[in-house]
């Protein structure tokens, strides 16, 4: 299958690797500012790493499944038992929507252990509002985890038709999921709306403020993008062609996810940046 021409799922791949290579970025240089400049980290800073792993695998799936056939028209692939091609294009299907999933619950955990150091202790509130957003969150994640591995029971009866058995309507599953997750995407970046109203901050705290809630709202329009995709994907015939797009949306809000949640922690290593950089400039000019 891999020697196979597949210029729609190789370009799905290239993209996927970009964007990934811009989250972990962001990723990584919070980490950084949070053990080793501040040296404060949280569980937050636990949450975001393990979703930027899950985020990562998701990636390194994409190729695998580039490589069986994702992004290729289901009538040019060349099988030889019809079977077992779709049973190999379905593992990794499912382990990267696994992925998918588990990055997102994790990013969305992030932000949820972020708020409470904020502002739990001087919003009491607050604090009940987050275990509530929390405790939905994990059993949304849960509930989808699930019904997405026993989407078919027996498994098997995904792959292979004829076994005996039930399958959910794939189109109701995925669309009342990603339904779902941007409705909780909303709640959570306007959560904090209320309690960041009555503060009195800086300027360049604003508009830092401003800008994270931008890149928020931009996830959550990616997110509707790749609803959108989604049900053209569930209705379709030729499955493997059409996910290739939305795996591609997946992971552009995957990684504009982990981007957001990086942006609050970053401001030390921006700082430390800006001040070699003037250090830099001062010493050229003398």
């Amino acid at each position: 299958m891999a020697s196979q021409n597949n210029p729609r799922g190789d370009e799905a791949v290239r993209i996927s690797i970009a964007l990934s290579v811009v989250g972990d970025l962001f990723v990584l240089m919070r980490l950084y500012a949070r053990f080793f400049m501040v040296t404060k980290p949280g569980f937050e800073d636990l949450c975001l790493a393990v979703a930027m792993g899950f985020a990562t695998a998701f990636t390194v799936l994409m190729k695998v499944q580039a490589d069986n056939g994702l992004g290729m028209h289901q009538w040019d692939m060349t099988e030889g038992d019809p079977l077992q091609p779709l049973k190999a294009r379905y593992i990794p299907f499912l382990f990267s929507v696994l992925c998918y999933y588990f990055a997102l619950a994790f990013v969305k955990a992030t932000f949820l252990f972020q708020y409470h150091r904020i502002f739990a202790v001087a919003e009491p509130r607050m604090r009940g509002i987050i275990y509530l957003v929390g405790a939905f969150v994990f059993l949304y994640s849960l509930m989808t985890v699930l019904v997405t591995v026993f989407l078919c029971v027996p498994v098997e009866k995904f792959w292979r038709p004829g076994v005996p058995g039930v399958c959910l309507n794939r189109m109701a599953v995925w669309c009342t999921s990603a339904a779902l997750n941007i409705a909780t995407d909303f709640v959570i970046i306007l959560l904090p709306m209320p309690t960041l109203k009555q503060l009195r901050l800086p300027k360049y705290q604003k508009r830092a403020i401003i800008l994270v809630f931008a890149v928020g709202g931009l996830t959550c329009a990616v997110s509707i993008a790749r609803l959108q995709s989604l049900v053209k994907v569930a209705g379709s015939n030729d499955i493997t062609y059409e996910n290739a797009g939305t795996a591609t949306w997946s992971a552009g809000e995957l990684n504009m996810a982990l981007i957001c949640a990086s942006m609050p922690g970053l401001r030390p290593v921006l700082a430390q940046l800006r001040h070699g950089l003037l250090g830099v400039s001062t010493h050229s000019n003398t």
